[in-house]
């Protein structure tokens, strides 16, 4: 009976903290590794133009061709990390360096069977437009497509007293 009231105690916590928290990051390591904004600000003094595309751009769309962007400043070079969403697991597009053209980001990915072009614009309240035109080389018949998707910038929740509370529950039920 006590093993039952702590297993329910359990998926109890698990919904509330899977009601409260947003999609995370497809690459949670990156996600760790990214550089706060302020903090490239202070040791940099290259041009203002890409601070907006800096950040992790997740897709809010059940359905994406995108899953999420990561843009990040290495040095004088912009990259961008870019996940397609794939049938079983999203597709990790690897990383490419990012060429301004009249404040848009623009990307080459040649991945052999195709070549995406992408472009970067960033929109107000914290969006991302990206448009991927792809052309198709692997003789599989398949038709050259456009693709226009609209990302949200990831910001880390911050904890509030849902989650604190659920967190709890768990510690409790971890401690039986």
């Amino acid at each position: 009976m006590k093993r039952a009231l702590s297993l329910l105690l359990l998926l109890a916590a698990l919904l509330v903290l899977s009601l409260f928290t947003p999609r995370r990051p497809v690459n949670r390591a990156a996600a760790i590794q990214y550089t706060p904004l302020r903090a490239i600000r202070a040791n940099t003094n290259f041009s203002r133009e890409f601070d907006p595309l800096i950040g992790i751009w997740v897709n809010d769309d059940p359905k994406p061709d995108i899953a999420q962007v990561n843009v990040r400043r290495d040095g004088v070079r912009i990259l961008v990390h870019a996940w397609g969403a794939c049938s079983a697991a999203d597709c990790d597009w690897g990383e490419e360096v990012v060429e301004l053209q009249k404040g848009i980001g623009a990307v080459i990915w040649d991945q052999g069977f195709v070549r995406r072009n992408m472009k970067l614009t960033p929109l107000p309240y914290g969006k991302l437009r990206v448009a991927v035109s792809s052309e198709y080389h692997d003789n599989s018949g398949r038709t050259d497509r456009s693709d226009l998707e609209f990302l949200s910038r990831w910001i880390e929740p911050k904890d509030n007293a849902s989650s604190s509370a659920a967190r709890a529950i768990l510690k409790q039920v971890a401690d039986t």
